[in-house]
């Protein structure tokens, strides 16, 4: 990455530029928080602005120009040829209910307690739904909202339950727990998107760098933990 990194700079010596990277919100930021510290001990010059969004506003961004790259979901139709995809890391749904709740079956909390609906983001909206309607389960909606924290909360306090991706790693607080969907299991893949041809491509591959070997170790560490 060194050797990349002097190559692309030194076509590109306006380091000092700031760069904009557009953000869904994620359940799981310890991989982006890692690969922000990485992109600032090599371009420690550049000013990194992360702005939150949802996943099809942001590729417009990026295709306009006004964004410099994006994390998103990976969205259910082809990207435009002017944009280009990497991917991150794919993140497995699971359902979040109260400790006390353990024993029951993930059908049966989804359809009988409120449903607390983590993230705004349409890309995932469109899985959570699939994950209902592929099941036949019905469910009442009471509340939408995209911190994580908050949402877990709320399920240990009793007030419903919700289904979230990309909890690997992440300490449930007293109170929650995790329910797999078993053989309805569904995922979703994070990725970045950048544009192939923009003004500070070079920084932008730094950070896709950064955050793809951020998001390798995690995914590492995780497989040695479920060992």
């Amino acid at each position: 990455m060194g050797q990349y990194l002097h190559n692309s700079v030194g076509q590109h010596p306006a380091i000092s530029e700031s760069v904009l990277i557009g953000s869904t919100a994620l359940a799981n930021g310890s991989w982006l928080v890692d690969g922000v510290c990485g992109f600032r001990k090599l371009l420690p010059g550049c000013r990194l602005k992360i702005r939150l969004g949802v996943s099809l506003n942001l590729v417009g961004q990026v295709l306009s120009g006004e964004a410099d790259g994006a994390i998103i979901i990976k969205p259910p139709f082809s990207l435009p040829v002017d944009l280009k995809w990497h991917p991150l890391a794919t993140e497995q749904f699971v359902v979040l209910v109260p400790e006390s709740l353990k024993n029951e079956h993930w059908r049966d909390l989804l359809s009988s307690r409120p449903f607390l609906r983590f993230g705004r983001d349409s890309f995932n909206q469109r899985h959570v739904d699939s994950i209902f309607e592929m099941n036949h389960v019905s469910h009442g909606e009471v509340i939408e909202l995209d911190d994580l924290n908050t949402v877990m909360a709320l399920v240990a306090k009793g007030v419903g339950v919700s289904i979230v991706p990309g909890l690997d790693g992440i300490p449930m607080p007293h109170g929650v727990t995790t329910l797999p969907l078993g053989g309805a299991t569904f995922s979703r893949e994070i990725g970045i998107v950048e544009r192939q041809e923009l003004p500070r491509r070079a920084q932008v591959q730094v950070f896709v760098r950064s955050m793809s070997e951020a998001a390798g170790s995690k995914k590492t560490a995780d497989k040695g933990r479920a060992r």
